[in-house]
């Protein structure tokens, strides 16, 4: 079981250790942690932490949310949180 912390972007487990991130790394852990396991499209992501538009995404050849993702998913390694961010077909998902 995690916490979110917006005061200082971090997550803290069950046992009070706590995982720190960048304002928008924060943000984008927050968005996927929000939906409940279920897969969230790239558009979503985009859109929800950087508010780029739908419609302008498609020509956006941006590789944000994948150096966003390897940073967080560093972290997380490197904390041996208990969570960890999938990708499938659907888009990508938070475990807890």
């Amino acid at each position: 079981s995690f916490k979110l912390n917006k005061s200082d972007f971090s997550l803290t487990d069950i046992k009070g250790k706590k995982l720190k991130f960048t304002e928008k790394e924060f943000r984008l852990v927050e968005v996927l942690f929000n939906n409940n396991e279920k897969a969230m499209s790239r558009k979503n992501l985009l859109y929800n932490v950087w508010g780029l538009h739908l419609d302008k995404v498609d020509s956006l050849n941006t590789r944000v949310l994948e150096t966003l993702l390897s940073r967080i998913r560093k972290k997380i390694t490197s904390s041996k949180a208990s969570i960890k961010i999938i990708k499938n077909k659907s888009g990508y998902i938070l475990i807890k």
